[in-house]
């Protein structure tokens, strides 16, 4: 039994080498393959896209009266309707409505333009130096968040 195994010649180093490197470049195609499909399905099954890209440019929060004022720009490529604006404090949430606390009519954020929004905030609930979460609603469901120092004035 033996001698039979000895006088068998297996297959050749080169002959081996290339079945290894054509199995390996055969299952990273595969994977490649599959891995790809993947993502486009998340790419194109993935819902309706946030049009709303506003961004805060700057802000000034006075300690003395609480009014804050926020300058956010549209960054995005339609129009964006500021809806509502929630302050997170130590003592909740303030909620400012976005029509009103804008310095124009309809609450309007055209492309890009900045638009001023005030909101007055009620000085008690609020730590000077302290940073506190802004959240900016738009009427299409998307929601911005900021931080925002309390007492610093531009």
């Amino acid at each position: 039994m033996k001698r039979l195994l000895v006088n068998k010649k297996g297959v050749a180093p080169l002959t081996s080498m290339i079945i290894i490197i054509v199995f390996g470049i055969t299952m990273a195609s595969l994977s490649y393959v599959s891995s790809m499909a993947l993502v486009g399905d998340f790419r194109v099954d993935s819902g309706e896209q946030i049009n709303d890209q506003i961004v805060l440019d700057t802000y000034t929060w006075n300690s003395t009266s609480g009014q804050l004022q926020l300058f956010l720009r549209n960054v995005g490529r339609s129009e964006v309707f500021v809806d509502r604006i929630y302050i997170i404090t130590d003592n909740g949430i303030q909620i400012f409505d976005g029509p009103a606390a804008s310095s124009s009519r309809t609450g309007n954020l055209a492309i890009l333009k900045t638009e001023a929004f005030t909101c007055g905030t009620a000085i008690g609930d609020l730590t000077l130096g302290s940073s506190y979460t802004i959240k900016v609603f738009t009427d299409s469901g998307s929601t911005i968040s900021y931080s925002a120092e309390f007492g610093r004035l531009a």
